[in-house]
């Protein structure tokens, strides 16, 4: 992948920023006419790869193994967002030969999406096997609209087209 460098100084342009991005979900149906998921708050996400490591007798690393990955994400959103992106999860989670619950069902891939007129390309981040694992409900008095934290675990994080690790081994189960 070729390195894509900023026109710096960005004198007709913007970085990106919260409006530069959408989010979406298969089989959601967008608000009209802009799609995606328009209420989402915010969105975290992150992986990390822990590798092993072999010191023997040794006060240093002698060696290490590949290690251990592992992907997450969180989501705030409206609650009518939250509980119709569970619904959609729920639906999904009947379909399959042993039904499944909201918080079972973690076959879906998610698409992050970036995008700006004056950056150098689209960059879309794909998170793999996206499966709800926590909603929190933490309302208070006010104005504001009432919020939904959701707490997620990813099979895998896709960032721009680039892999934390060789999924060659894993393309099939992942379906890349």
């Amino acid at each position: 992948m070729a390195i894509q460098t900023v026109p710096y100084p960005l004198i007709n342009g913007n970085l990106f920023d919260f409006s530069s991005f959408e989010f979406s979900i298969p089989g959601y149906p967008p608000p009209p006419p802009y799609g995606g998921v328009l209420s989402i708050q915010s969105i975290d996400y992150s992986d990390n790869l822990e590798p092993g490591e072999m010191r023997g007798a040794a006060p240093h690393v002698l060696a290490r193994t590949r290690g251990k990955y592992a992907a997450t994400a969180k989501l705030t959103l409206p609650k009518v967002e939250a509980d119709n992106i569970a619904d959609l999860i729920q639906t999904f989670g009947a379909a399959v030969p042993r039904a499944m619950g909201y918080l079972e069902f973690g076959a879906l891939t998610i698409t992050c999406s970036y995008y700006e007129p004056s950056m150098p390309a689209l960059v879309v981040d794909q998170l793999v096997g996206f499966r709800v694992t926590k909603m929190s409900d933490a309302h208070k008095t006010g104005q504001e609209p009432l919020m939904v934290d959701l707490d997620v675990s990813l099979f895998m994080l896709i960032r721009n087209g680039r892999y934390p690790f060789d999924p060659g081994n894993l393309a099939a189960s992942f379906g890349l």
